[in-house]
């Protein structure tokens, strides 16, 4: 357990970095197909989740994989994640690609279950991020 780490990144400059990768992809026709935003990203980590963190990346990601509680300490199982990416060459739609990682750590986490442990994982479309903060604040 690390309670106090050297360093640590908050939502803010989260954004920042992620902003600053998106000008440095602009003119890249593969990213501009997503209206200058990333297809997915994806938090191999514990409570990334949540509302928040959608809310402040909806203006950077088309999708987002986060899981709103804790995380296996080994993380996900990427193997498995790019193996269906290879076995559709490649050619699946951000919203495809983000359910086929939810889907594999259902399979992945199962060995968890039998061990007592719950394990979480969400598929996010952030285009819906605003919609439901303004549904909140009402």
């Amino acid at each position: 357990r690390d309670n106090n780490p050297d360093s640590e990144m908050d939502l803010n400059y989260l954004q920042y970095i992620l902003k600053l990768a998106k000008k440095s992809l602009k003119g890249n026709e593969k990213f501009e197909n997503h209206n200058g935003k990333f297809a997915l990203i994806g938090f191999d980590s514990c409570m990334m989740g949540m509302l928040e963190v959608c809310y402040e990346l909806r203006n950077v990601s088309e999708f987002m994989v986060a899981s709103q509680g804790y995380a296996p300490i080994d993380g996900w199982d990427y193997e498995m994640i790019l193996k269906e990416l290879i076995d559709q060459k490649g050619q699946l739609t951000p919203e495809k690609f983000a359910k086929s990682i939810v889907n594999s750590h259902i399979d992945y986490s199962r060995n968890y279950k039998a061990g007592g442990r719950a394990m979480s994982l969400n598929c996010v479309d952030l285009e819906n991020a605003s919609k439901l903060r303004k549904s909140i604040n009402n």
